[in-house]
């Protein structure tokens, strides 16, 4: 994943714009920035520090919400609407928090249109980060398998079996639902020398938002 980004001084809706041309799954755009003490830390410097914060993250939890270190004040302060224009664009803004910090107010990449081939979930760095530790898992367990195995029934057994093992490990660890199975693609079946394996995994989405509604009465409704 490649982190971008440029500086509070380029206008708000200029930042939106350049965000989503980008339009892929694999950057993130820091449209946003804070002070840190009496030094404004912007482009760059919040490019930096962002990529530190996404990559210190484990694929069970979200960026979203999460405190940037040593950050004491915003250099911005967007309205709501700004903030929904931002997640919509794929633009990661900051926010501050309840408590005076300052935290990432979400955790997207800047996938705004994905293609026939992607899903919606490929707009989540969470979620973009955890199918690519899978990927990553499978190729390191299985390609060292690959002729040290015969390609029949139990050598495919055998197979079948390293990768669900990832599976259920990333079940455990949390970052994939209950139900991930691997097995032979029935559509393709193996041939003499060749397997094709069909995984099929849920991984969740972490809640990013709640939202209150607050009913006061200034009196008991009369009967």
């Amino acid at each position: 994943m490649g982190v971008v980004g440029e500086p509070t001084s380029v206008g708000f809706s200029t930042r939106i714009s350049n965000s989503q041309k980008i339009n892929s799954k694999l950057i993130v755009y820091v449209g946003g920035g804070w002070m840190d003490s009496d030094q404004k830390i912007d482009d760059y410097r919040a490019i930096c520090r962002v990529a530190g914060l996404i990559s210190a993250t484990p694929t069970n939890k979200s960026v979203v919400h999460t405190a940037v270190p040593g950050a004491v004040g915003l250099i911005e302060h967007l309205t709501n609407t700004q903030y929904e224009d931002a997640y919509t664009s794929g633009m990661v803004a900051v926010s501050q928090a309840p408590d005076g910090s300052i935290w990432l107010d979400n955790g997207v990449t800047t996938l705004v249109n994905p293609s026939k081939d992607d899903d919606k979930g490929w707009k989540k760095i969470k979620r973009m980060m955890t199918r690519v530790e899978l990927m990553d898992r499978m190729d390191r367990r299985l390609a060292p398998m690959v002729g040290q195995v015969n390609c029949t029934a139990d050598g495919i057994s055998l197979i079948v079996q390293a990768a669900q093992s990832i599976l259920t490990a990333m079940i455990s660890e949390g970052k994939l639902s209950e139900g991930a199975t691997a097995a032979e693609d029935i559509s393709t079946p193996h041939t003499t020398d060749s397997l094709w394996l069909m995984i099929k995994v849920d991984d969740p989405d972490t809640l990013e938002k709640i939202y209150l509604d607050y009913q006061f009465r200034y009196s008991p409704v009369s009967a």
